[in-house]
């Protein structure tokens, strides 16, 4: 189990492609992320997590993890749209 920023993330490694790959845990959105070599599955982890945050500061969306508490709904649909259209410039 992985820890960054009071985020969790589960990593599984799949032997078929040979890569760890894993998501952050306990929050409505899916967050996943990947790495070759378990040295930098950390690191990919932390890169995900803190693309997350910037993203939910960016769109004006407060974090996950208040909204569960509070019991809010996510515009799932919506939040999708403004994320793809952001990142696929990249």
């Amino acid at each position: 189990m992985l820890e960054y920023k009071g985020y969790h993330g589960k990593v599984e490694f799949d032997e078929k492609e040979g890569i760890y790959h894993g998501e952050v845990l306990n929050i409505r959105d899916v967050v996943t992320f990947q790495s070759k070599t378990e040295d930098e599955i950390q690191k990919a982890f932390e890169e995900s997590v803190d693309d997350y945050l910037e993203f939910i500061q960016e769109s004006d969306v407060n974090s996950a993890r208040e909204e569960i508490k509070k019991g809010d709904y996510i515009d799932q649909e919506n939040l999708f749209t403004e994320f793809r259209s952001k990142y696929s410039k990249l």
